[in-house]
């Protein structure tokens, strides 16, 4: 049965907007090898959040520069269609 989401809508699509086992191991896989002297991150959306831990676990300072609020609400612009003012993600 697929998790209820946010006013009816199922989450498992917004799901797959955090998290991606491919990239990550692709992600995971080039870390070691280029072994960067810093990693920037622009975004995450549609490639997977926790890109974000492993290129913290490469030793590698890391810099993220947000772009608008994805992080906190399911269609990054903190309000939904409604005019509702977004309390979280989709399935919160």
């Amino acid at each position: 049965m697929p998790a209820a989401g946010h006013r009816g809508i199922c989450c498992r699509p917004v799901l797959g907007t955090f998290l991606n086992r491919q990239i990550e191991a692709s992600f995971a896989r080039y870390l070691r090898q280029v072994q960067p002297d810093l990693i920037h991150i622009q975004h995450v959306m549609a490639l997977s959040a926790r890109l974000l831990h492993l290129a913290r676990q490469s030793g590698a300072p890391v810099v993220l520069t947000l772009h608008d609020y994805w992080f906190i609400c399911g269609n990054s612009q903190l309000i939904w269609p409604d005019a509702q003012v977004c309390r979280g993600k989709a399935w919160a």
